[in-house]
């Protein structure tokens, strides 16, 4: 196989956002990102009165030396505060030379944020947006699903999957089909006679599965059919449908999909091609809990007792207790991800004389660890705070 380039620096593109909370008057927003790799930042444009921002704008960063995580922050611009409508972290290094990577970020308020990245030599400039910022190969609003057909004429011949690994992670803004406006959602994929069922989540709009499925696609049919149902005494009631063509799975990395409902919503899932079946000699990744920040004390006399567990189906772990919102943790532990499932839960407790207080959990797929090069993951509590992690496969 060619060896491939690590890139020197990295195109971002921020393309649009969806269903995005409206923050002022009439519902709307007046949205904009910013973007920060250490001390590089850089900011899009204001659009006004919406909550389903195109911006189509092209930022470049320098990630030949650390740091190399791009932080995005979305904000509503007010007269006197703007307001933080959610953000999220890429790991730039997973960029790809040549090739435009979508990523997809889910806000805390509500709504979702598009973005491609894409590795450079150093040479390639961002046009501004006053300029039209926008490239000419993109439609004027993504097709969320669509794969990107840009590969270099120098690229290497790619191999295609026989098998691929579809990951069911999320639903937002369901539509509410039963009493109380919520529902009782599940999924069925289906390739050819290979059929899957996701488990039933109950009396929710925003359901959480990630949950693996693996299809056999050495030989056709290749294309997967996703239906989402409301689960229901008498007749389950459909929720809307999409379909992936499965032989455009990258190899090695997952890649994120999102199906838009009929009824309303949208379905958010992964999927990542092998040559191989899954069933392989066993894959190790050491995650190492390197430290907290800024987490929330929930104790009323002296400091939080903070500690995380990381739970991957029947392996579990957990670091020591430390005082402080800002701990040091510096522990490793390893996780065996020849099966399914490769998505590692984090849990962050404080622990308390009685009980103990959840400060919040976080997701992180295993997969994306390699070897040799460890993986910086900045994970994002829901009660303020972070919890960074290091990943690589040993």
């Amino acid at each position: 196989s060619p060896v491939l380039t690590r890139p020197t620096s990295v195109m971002v593109r921020v393309l649009s956002g969806q269903g995005l909370k409206g923050m002022d008057k009439g519902n709307v927003s007046d949205p904009y990102c910013t973007l920060t790799v250490g001390k590089q930042k850089k900011r899009t444009t204001t659009k006004k009165k919406t909550t389903d921002p195109v911006w189509n704008e092209e930022f470049v960063f320098d990630i030949s030396n650390p740091p190399t995580i791009l932080n995005v922050a979305v904000f509503d611009n007010d007269m006197l505060k703007d307001d933080k409508m959610g953000g999220g972290t890429i790991d730039l290094r997973t960029a790809r030379m040549g090739y435009p990577k979508r990523e997809t970020i889910e806000l805390t308020t509500g709504g979702f944020l598009y973005l491609e990245i894409e590795g450079t030599d150093g040479q390639q400039q961002a046009l501004p947006p006053s300029m039209g910022g926008s490239f000419s190969s993109s439609p004027p609003r993504p097709e969320y699903g669509a794969s990107v057909t840009r590969p270099p004429a120098s690229s290497p011949v790619l191999t295609r999957p026989t098998s691929v690994m579809v990951r069911v992670l999320s639903g937002q803004g369901l539509k509410g089909m039963d009493k109380g406006n919520v529902s009782d959602p599940y999924c069925t994929l289906t390739v050819g006679k290979q059929k899957k069922k996701t488990t039933t989540k109950k009396k929710t709009t925003d359901p959480v599965w990630n949950e693996e499925f693996v299809f056999d696609i050495s030989n056709p049919p290749t294309i997967l059919n996703v239906a989402v149902f409301d689960n229901d005494m008498l007749k389950d009631d459909k929720l809307g449908n999409g379909v992936l063509d499965l032989r455009t799975a990258p190899i090695g990395f997952p890649k994120r999909e999102t199906i838009e409902l009929s009824t309303g919503g949208v379905l958010l899932l992964e999927m990542e091609g092998t040559t191989t079946s899954f069933a392989t000699p066993a894959q190790h990744v050491r995650v190492a809990v390197r430290n907290g920040r800024g987490l929330k004390d929930t104790d009323k006399v002296g400091k939080g007792d903070p500690y995380c567990q990381l739970v991957l189906g029947q392996q579990r772990h957990q670091t020591k207790v430390l005082a402080g919102a800002d701990p040091e943790w510096n522990e490793e532990f390893v996780f065996d991800i020849s099966q399914p499932p490769t998505v590692l839960k984090l849990l962050v407790w404080d622990k308390d004389t009685v009980g103990q207080d959840k400060l919040g959990e976080a997701h992180v797929d295993l997969r994306r660890a390699r070897y040799g090069q460890p993986l910086d993951e900045i994970a994002e509590l829901e009660t303020g705070g972070t919890i960074t992690l290091e990943l690589e496969r040993v």
